[in-house]
């Protein structure tokens, strides 16, 4: 009598690329002071992204995730400083790029 083993299928895994590792590479990293956030697009095309306005409520929903996480607590339990010290780094994470 034989054992037979059976394996899942592997999954197609993706990941984002360095800057240095894209085509358009110009030799400086553009970023150099902040965290490795990209916005990634599609697979197929990675500058093609999709964006969604968030209304007030959504924001907070995303805002207090965040509290929760940071702090096991929800926004509007947390210090004056404590606040302000999450919304600046939040409002970097989510913010809109300006046009220069």
């Amino acid at each position: 009598m034989t054992k037979e083993t059976t394996f899942a299928s592997s999954p197609v895994l993706y990941r984002v690329k360095w800057d240095w590792e894209r085509d358009d590479f110009d030799g400086e990293i553009s970023r150099p002071n902040l965290p490795c956030v990209f916005r990634c697009g599609e697979i197929n095309n990675s500058s093609n992204g999709h964006y969604t306005k968030l209304n007030k409520e959504w924001q907070f929903f995303w805002f207090d995730l965040c509290c929760k996480v940071f702090y096991d607590r929800y926004h509007q339990d947390l210090t004056k400083k404590e606040y302000e010290w999450l919304a600046n780094k939040w409002t970097g994470v989510g913010a809109v790029k300006q046009p220069l």
